[in-house]
């Protein structure tokens, strides 16, 4: 049934961060394990997660409003210091995430209104295996109705060119790495 949530998604479950005692302003040096912890518990969380939203996490619970160059640094420093260490690993160049079974799930939003996310907050990976479920329990659909039911999965209430743009690409390597065929106008799984 199209009004309920498909059996192979999961509901995205924002982090609870909550750091512990005195903490160091987070731009500072000595920050850096207070960050690398906080990284570390919203990517085991929410992983793979986008770069920004991730910063925005860390912020949230740092109680800090927002970030300016030498908090991006520091901020990318201590992440990039968890994906030297293989505590965590980097995906499309902006995502992170902790282990290969964080990239069989395709998340969809739940009650709380922060689990919505914006394409560019969904990766590639992500979107890919969603349009494939969708495929597979459509048989056979078009290319509008699928990215409608993408939309509609993901949350999001129309489908503007940035959302467009992202899905055809998704769609597209599909098709170009053979898992999906345009079949007559009609897309089927190969």
């Amino acid at each position: 049934p199209l009004d309920e949530q498909p059996p192979w998604t999961v509901a995205y479950r924002v982090a609870a961060l909550a750091p512990h005692g005195y903490l160091p302003e987070i731009h500072l040096p000595e920050a850096q394990p207070f960050l690398r912890q906080l990284i570390l518990a919203a990517v085991q969380q929410e992983g793979p997660i986008e770069d920004e939203l991730l910063l925005r996490r860390v912020r949230e619970a740092w109680g800090v409003g927002r970030a300016g160059h030498r908090i991006r640094d520091n901020f990318v420093e201590a992440r990039d210091g968890i994906v030297r260490r293989g505590s965590a690993e980097r995906l499309e160049k902006t995502f992170t995430f902790v282990g290969e079974e964080q990239l069989r799930v395709v998340r969809v939003p739940s009650a709380d209104e922060r689990s919505v996310r914006t394409v560019g907050q969904v990766s590639r990976t992500e979107q890919m295996l969603a349009i494939k479920h969708l495929v597979e329990d459509a048989r056979r659909v078009s290319r509008d109705e699928l990215t409608y039911e993408v939309c509609r999965l993901f949350g999001w209430n129309r489908r503007g060119p940035d959302i467009g743009y992202a899905l055809d690409e998704a769609l597209n390597a599909l098709i170009r790495g053979g898992a999906v065929v345009n079949d007559t106008g009609f897309l089927r799984l190969s």
